[in-house]
């Protein structure tokens, strides 16, 4: 279970609470004394490493919160804060019902520690038997009637195992393109996938086949992905114009409408932002049309419906050919030219598990073939987790895995990988199941949600950040192929951008998330709205197919007073909700009446959140919710993705705030009251908005947030510079000029002065307007490119030539971009020689000027660049990269349509070049026009064969 974290967090709230609320010092023994209690309990579960306590762990899970609870409760501070509207009655005092709990979690101690006594002395077979009833209690999902600790444990043994799934069952035949005309007798067998592969690939290279649209149906997990990409690498150079484009679970029409004309590569005055949807199809139709050869690979769309609107923009026919992936067995069953992909042989697991997961024997290896139901997703995941297991006693895991007999192919069966997790990465998992499928999570946000509950246990290292030990945990979950992460570019204190769980994963997370109470999810599209127990901590809800006619449903008005993240309907139970996940998506909102579930239209009665999180809501359609201003312990505030003109002036008495996200959609410029922000005191990581100013003539004041760690969007036109003076423990921060060149030359003086004792890690300078058009400008550019406390350096205008001269480079830039710097002599030597910590270039909108680059291979140019984007170079007509240049590059985008002519690049790069789609697993190699307009030679001059790449 996620005991462990939980307690964790209770634990460190109690610390919190003793400094926040000045408890009185009878009040702060006893919370010290529970305080200690819990310590004692999570240090004897941790002991316990793999073993499970049940229903035991749930109710001690339970316990703890009401602790934290009890202790808010029974402060006079809280009281006196809550006077305007009562707290939860209560028929007994507070001191009585602390000392309940003390005496209920002395009892709670006695029972565990027999439990895991007895554990310890169960010999190999009661262990296996114990995991066998342990995955039978995976499939229940009926409230139990209670009972005690030792009824629960000697009834543990006897249960039977349920055969219950989370998922509907899949046909196990298809229908094939002739069914139709020739009936059920002769439907489809499932055909091995080397057959299928050949099938499929003649068909589509047949310029005079019959079909032109390919569907491939299997469940999730099951290779679809894998086999399709496989299949785009074998045609694509039988094709001119090519495109992959993934279906995001949240199908949105125009989203993927604009992905698609980008990667067809529209004329770069074609602005396709504001264009609505028939606009869009029709520019789609046009560019098919324009080409001879066409192949579009459409991933993972869920239902008929979303494909139908989609197909209105294909010209489908002999010129066009396209690949529809789904798992809607259901929905497309009667479709002609369907291919089902199904579950690998027990040989090729064991083939697959010997790649994977190499230590593992025969035996191990049938054992999980047979549970993973052929999916290669669950057999890899299962096999990496278990190598250390196997290494022992083989018939014990065999039995282990064998007692998920009835989960088999199921999500349920990952619960074996999930028990031999380190305890401190099961909550960071089940936490990033509370996210919209498909959807990717930055690293950087899932920190600070995670800090503002204390679900991240300190690094014992003193040189070692909570952030670090965040990254620690996912890099365990990414060796283990429970997340898949990206790494970063960047050097702001993070080695992984973003991180996202597979379908199945996530299906895992969900399942087991809602089991051990750890979190809900609503989604205000199904049908029957679900019920919130009432023990639910944490809710997430999902707008974007709601309706005004719905809302959320809860067991009892006690409910919402427990509820961690999330959204609510009653008042009791909203009083103890501490965290709230709000996800929605413009289109949709767009489409819907504008007024909110009666849940969450008025905040006021969530006096205990702590984390309220809006993600992609639309407030010119739906407005702020009432009651806001009522938050008074809330921690974490995000408005991220969001439209959001203006920020509500009563927003200044969250002074508990520790983040505050008003990083809103790039097309929204909102209004800050000049003076909300310095009441905010124990304010930590403050995002600003892109474009901002201030309600009044002032500038933004942001004095007072001396505990200020990061400042993302510091503007200089806009905020108060001297109040920079005051962040003695700024370690990241980020600043936009308008060009004037005195600004960043106060920021680099300022940074300059202070670095050793501000311990700054990372800084970002963004210019715009820029004109280097004299000395000064000159002077400044130099100055800039000296710092040595620069990591990011974005500038946007002129610059002509740059200074020939730098004393000592900014040894520590790792980003620059460059917009309409119109720079004459090619830049690639001198950017490639003086940064050589360079991680990412971007040259774009006529930054160069000239017609030809060469990127040589001296030792020391871009020695440590991964990302190179050359974007509109109207002049570029030659680019040479020469053999040992950009040893690490793992993105390469350039987009020069009207004029590169001439590609010359290394051997193996163009190798590269011709495997990879576009997105394949962290490599991106994408040129427009298409390679097949280019004249591509490699390092030694031999012409290029390749065939076109997509354009």
């Amino acid at each position: 279970m996620t005991s462990v974290g939980v307690i964790s967090s209770a634990v460190a709230r109690i610390e919190c609470l003793k400094e926040l609320l000045k408890l009185p010092e009878s009040l702060s023994r006893e919370a010290e004394e529970l305080r200690k209690g819990l310590e004692e309990i999570k240090n004897t579960l941790i002991k316990a490493q793999e073993e499970e306590f049940g229903e035991l762990e749930k109710k001690i899970v339970r316990l703890s919160y009401d602790i934290v609870d009890a202790i808010v409760d029974a402060s006079p501070k809280s009281k006196e804060t809550f006077s305007v509207s009562k707290l939860t009655h209560r028929k007994k005092s507070e001191n009585t019902k602390l000392k309940e709990l003390q005496t209920e979690l002395i009892g709670f101690q006695k029972e565990l520690n027999s439990s895991s006594s007895r554990s310890e002395k169960a010999g190999p077979e009661q262990r296996a038997e114990s995991s066998s009833s342990t995955a039978s209690e995976i499939q229940e999902d009926k409230p139990k009637k209670k009972m005690s600790v030792t009824e629960f444990f000697k009834s543990k043994l006897e249960r039977k195992r349920s055969s219950q799934s989370i998922q509907g069952d899949h046909p196990k035949k298809m229908i094939d393109s002739e069914t139709q005309e020739k009936g059920d007798d002769e439907q489809m067998k499932p055909k091995g996938r080397d057959d299928l592969f050949k099938e499929i690939t003649t068909d589509l290279k047949n310029p005079s086949s019959e079909y032109s649209v390919v569907y491939i149906v299997g469940e999730s997990g099951m290779g679809k992905t894998t086999f399709t990409r496989e299949l785009f690498q074998d045609l694509k150079h039988s094709f001119d114009a090519l495109a992959w484009v993934p279906i995001n679970h949240n199908f949105q029409i125009k989203t993927v409408l604009r992905f698609l004309l980008q990667k067809l590569g529209p004329s770069q005055d074609l602005d396709i932002r504001d264009m609505n949807e028939m606009q869009l199809i029709s520019h789609i139709f046009a560019a098919l049309q324009k080409k001879k050869n066409n192949l579009l690979v459409l991933d993972d769309i869920a239902a008929l419906d979303d494909w139908e609107s989609i197909r209105l923009a294909l010209p489908v026919g002999n010129s066009t050919k396209v690949i529809v992936t789904t798992t809607n067995s259901k929905d497309f069953r009667k479709k002609k030219n369907l291919y089902q992909i199904t579950g690998l042989s027990e040989q090729e697991i064991l083939d697959l598990l010997g790649n994977e997961a190499s230590s593992i024997t025969e035996e191990v290896g049938k054992a999980i073939s047979d549970i993973s139901g052929g999916s290669p997703l669950f057999a890899t995941i299962l096999g990496i987790s278990l190598q250390q297991s196997a290494a022992g006693d083989h018939q014990l895991v065999i039995n282990e895995l064998r007692s998920y007999e009835s989960q088999k192919g199921k999500p349920q069966v990952l619960g074996v990988c999930y028990k031999r997790l380190a305890h401190e990465c099961k909550p960071c998992l089940l936490y990033l199941g509370q996210f919209p499928q498909g959807q990717d999570i930055e690293v950087e946000k899932l920190y600070l949600l995670l800090m503002a509950e204390n679900l991240i246990i300190s690094p014992k290292e003193e040189s070692k950040t909570s952030l670090q030990s965040l990254e620690g945990y996912l890099k365990k979950l990414a060796d283990r192929k429970l997340v898949q992460v990206q790494e970063g570019t960047l050097s702001r204190g993070r080695t992984h951008k973003s991180c996202r769980l597979h379908d199945q994963v996530r299906e895992f997370c969900k399942f087991k998330g809602s089991k051990e109470e750890f979190f809900e999810i609503v989604d205000l599209g199904s049908r029957p709205p679900k019920k919130i127990g009432l023990h639910t901590r944490r809710l997430a809800i999902y707008l974007s197919k709601y309706r005004a006619d719905e809302s959320i449903q809860f067991e009892s008005q006690e409910t919402v007073q427990k509820i961690e993240s999330i959204q609510f309907e009653s008042q009791e139970t909203v009083q103890k909700i501490l965290s709230l996940l709000i996800f929605d998506t413009f289109e949709s909102a767009a489409e819907r009446k504008s007024e909110w579930p009666s849940d969450i239209n008025d905040l006021k009665e969530f006096k205990n959140l702590r984390i309220l999180n809006f993600d992609g809501v639309d407030f010119k359609v739906r407005k702020v919710p009432r009651g806001m201003d009522r938050l008074v312990l809330l921690r974490y505030l995000s408005f991220r993705g969001c439209r959001l003109g203006e920020l509500p002036s009563s927003m200044s008495n969250l002074t508990q705030l520790e983040t505050l996200d008003l990083v809103v959609h790039e097309d929204c410029k909102m209004v800050i009251p000049s003076n909300i922000l310095t009441n905010m005191k124990r304010m930590v990581h403050l995002y600003l908005p892109r474009q901002y100013e201030s309600n009044r003539k002032t500038k933004l004041q942001l004095h007072g947030l001396e505990r200020l760690e990061l400042l993302i969007n510091f503007d200089m036109d806009v905020c108060d510079f001297q109040s920079l003076s005051e962040f003695t423990n700024l370690k990241i921060l980020s600043t936009i000029s308008k060009g004037n060149t005195e600004d960043f030359d106060k920021i680099i003086n300022l940074m300059t002065e202070q670095a050793k004792a501000r311990r700054l890690h990372y800084l970002s300078v963004d210019i715009t307007s820029f004109d280097c058009y004299n000395r000064e400008s000159v002077s400044s550019l130099k100055k800039l490119l000296e710092c040595q406390f620069v990591h990011s350096i974005h500038i946007e205008g002129r610059i002509g030539k740059l200074p020939d001269r730098l004393d000592s480079p900014a040894g520590k830039v790792a980003e620059i971009f460059l917009n309409g710097s119109e720079i004459e002599d090619d830049p690639m030597n001198y950017l490639g020689t003086k940064f050589q910590n360079l991680q990412s270039l971007v040259l774009s909108n006529d930054a160069f000027l000239g017609s030809e680059i060469v990127i040589s291979a001296a030792a020391a140019e871009f020695r440590n660049l991964r990302s190179l984007k050359l974007l509109n170079l109207q002049y570029l007509e030659r680019l040479t990269i020469k053999q040992g240049a950009m040893p690490k590059l793992s993105t390469l985008l350039i987009d020069n349509r009207h004029c590169l002519g001439e590609l010359s690049i290394p051997k193996a790069m163009h190798d590269r070049l011709k495997k990879a789609e576009g997105e394949d697993e962290g490599v991106t190699f994408m040129v427009m026009p298409s390679p097949a307009k280019l004249n591509i030679t490699t390092s030694d001059q031999v012409p290029s064969t390749s065939g076109s790449r997509k354009s």
